[in-house]
């Protein structure tokens, strides 16, 4: 990874904010901007995000739980990426498919809970 989180943070700014906002239509673009947060230290921007999603799903709307897990991942708190990614899991995630290939799982790779997460996805690990 190049670091770049300042530009990757400008090419998110060009987007509406309505673009950007996690709704049920639009988590990929949410929580890739929540991850750029967390992994540059705006862990409070980042956490603002994570309560959208959580928000959303407290109002009954389908949310992914990859998306948010993600996040969890960029601020290093692997409890509760973990807990999402089960959660995910369980509601058979389109987006969990991705978890041996995507950047927000690097530093999880040697964590005994991914390795498990991969094996019952039926993933190479």
């Amino acid at each position: 990874m190049k670091h770049m989180y300042a530009q990757a943070l400008s090419e998110y700014e060009k987007i509406a904010d309505q673009d950007k906002s996690v709704s049920p239509e639009n988590q990929i673009v949410a929580s890739g901007l929540g991850w750029i947060y967390a992994i540059s230290g705006r862990r409070a921007d980042a956490l603002k995000i994570t309560k959208q999603f959580s928000d959303l799903s407290a109002r009954g709307k389908y949310i992914d739980f990859y998306f948010p897990a993600g996040i969890y991942a960029g601020l290093n708190d692997k409890d509760e990426a973990f807990h999402l990614l089960q959660k995910g899991y369980d509601q058979h995630s389109a987006g969990i498919l991705y978890l041996g290939v995507d950047v927000f799982w690097g530093a999880m790779h040697s964590d005994p809970r991914y390795i498990d997460l991969l094996r019952r996805i039926g993933l190479p690990q």
